[in-house]
């Protein structure tokens, strides 16, 4: 994918994508719903995967659940620090007060299950396997 500036368009490739490095796993990736970077750093549309593909990216992303789910966990508690800091309550903070949950609280396989890209990825086999 080329990059697009055009945000007339829903959903532009986000301007980080181009600028992730070889072997990087950017956990940014998983809070959108349109693209997979390659270990090689290529910017592929989930669109545009072949089945196989988007099945092997589920299932490294599952079996590195536990430690993105870590960094999930540590990304919340900067968020809230920071927060509380600057008297602006954390994404995470304010669903711990309106649920009594946060993300600390999910089980790492849970939790990823709820990230844009997994759902994104289910939705898009689920859409093929239906045609």
């Amino acid at each position: 994918m080329e990059p697009n500036d055009d945000s007339s368009r829903p959903n532009p490739v986000p301007a980080w994508a181009y600028t992730v490095e070889r072997g990087t796993l950017d956990r940014r990736l998983l809070d959108q719903d349109r693209i997979w970077i390659t270990g090689d750093s290529r910017v592929l549309a989930l669109t545009e995967m072949p089945n196989d593909h988007l099945r092997n990216v589920q299932s490294m992303l599952e079996t590195h659940a536990r430690l993105l789910h870590f960094h999930a966990v540590l990304d919340a508690l900067e968020a809230a620090v920071v927060g509380d800091l600057i008297g602006c309550p954390s994404g995470d903070r304010l669903a711990f007060e309106l649920v009594g949950r946060g993300v600390a609280d999910c089980e790492p396989l849970a939790w990823l299950r709820t990230t844009a890209l997994v759902r994104a990825i289910g939705r898009e086999l689920r859409g093929r396997e239906a045609e």
